[in-house]
């Protein structure tokens, strides 16, 4: 029996309450995971989990190994990565969760390309919407956008995405508005991560302000959210890059210049159980890397 094979799935199935969550995060067959972990109790003389058809839940004993276990792997990582040895070696497989907001600036693009480099490394990307669960989700990594709602995991800022108000020309008729109060008559399109903002909050002159808002319609992704503007179903935060073009056009006008809109921060989800490995370290830089390239990010 592979040891730290065992205790990785033994830690995977406790964190994800589920054999078949485990057997996709692992990457194998839900009976390869039922056979490793009734050897590691074997190996143990005692049960490690309670088996139900609502999922796992460990036993006392097994809280007492999931403990240790994760401290074992966590140590395990740190020894490989003083050794050196991943500096040509990223190998494994992650699977990474990219929010449908970031799902155009070159991510998936730069991680598939990945592969050339590292041809041991396989990813598996796929496109998440509403709330991340890394405990439940077969998802080693999420890129998350704003406050959109995780749990399970530890948050990391990788960089903010610089926006400002825009609608279409013909929205406000004649009169533009001047005060975030003449905002009001109309509606806003927010990504999904806003959908439960009920204000838009500004600053002006370094004084945060807010006015109700309501919101027309939610769409998810950047490009969707100028199709709706340039269609006049709302204002809307958009990145400067984006809207720039739509300016010039004469399409699109930014609205109350004098006030700031604040950044939505990009964040790292990474599992609680331990410091990432090195592989999922070269990924999230790579990430980071791609963030800062782009001109829809600032890099922190």
């Amino acid at each position: 029996m592979d040891r730290m094979s065992a205790l990785e799935t033994f830690v995977t199935a406790v964190d994800t309450g589920s054999l078949n969550k485990t057997s996709q995060h692992m990457d194998v067959s839900q009976s390869a995971v039922s056979q490793q972990l009734r050897k590691l109790e074997n190996h143990f003389g005692q049960a490690l989990l309670i088996r139900s058809t609502a999922g796992v839940k460990p036993t006392g004993p097994g809280q007492t190994v999931y403990a240790r276990a994760q401290a074992i792997l966590r140590e395990y990582s740190h020894m490989i990565d003083d050794l050196g040895y991943q500096s040509s070696h990223v190998t494994g497989t992650l699977r990474i969760g990219i929010s449908l907001c970031l799902q155009n600036v070159g991510l998936s693009d730069a991680l598939v390309a990945m592969k050339t480099t590292w041809p041991d490394l396989n990813l598996s990307l796929s496109l998440v919407s509403q709330q991340v669960d890394l405990t439940r989700d077969p998802l080693d990594l999420a890129l998350l956008i704003g406050e959109q709602s995780a749990i399970g995991g530890i948050r990391r800022k990788l960089a903010d995405v610089n926006t400002a108000l825009y609608a279409h020309v013909d929205l406000f008729g004649a009169t533009p508005p001047q005060t975030i109060e003449d905002l009001s008559p109309k509606s806003m399109v927010r990504c999904p991560f806003e959908m439960d903002e009920t204000q838009l909050v500004l600053t002006k002159d370094g004084v945060r302000v807010t006015q109700d808002i309501s919101t027309g319609i939610s769409v998810n992704s950047p490009e969707m959210l100028l199709q709706a503007v340039m269609n006049k179903m709302g204002f809307a935060k958009l990145p400067h890059p984006l809207a720039k073009p739509h300016v010039d056009a004469g399409q699109l006008v930014p609205l109350l210049p004098d006030y700031l809109v604040p950044s939505n921060p990009i964040y790292l989800l990474y599992p609680e159980r331990g410091a990432m490995t090195h592989t999922m370290r070269v990924v999230s830089e790579r990430m980071q890397d791609v963030l800062r390239d782009t001109a829809y990010a600032k890099d922190i």
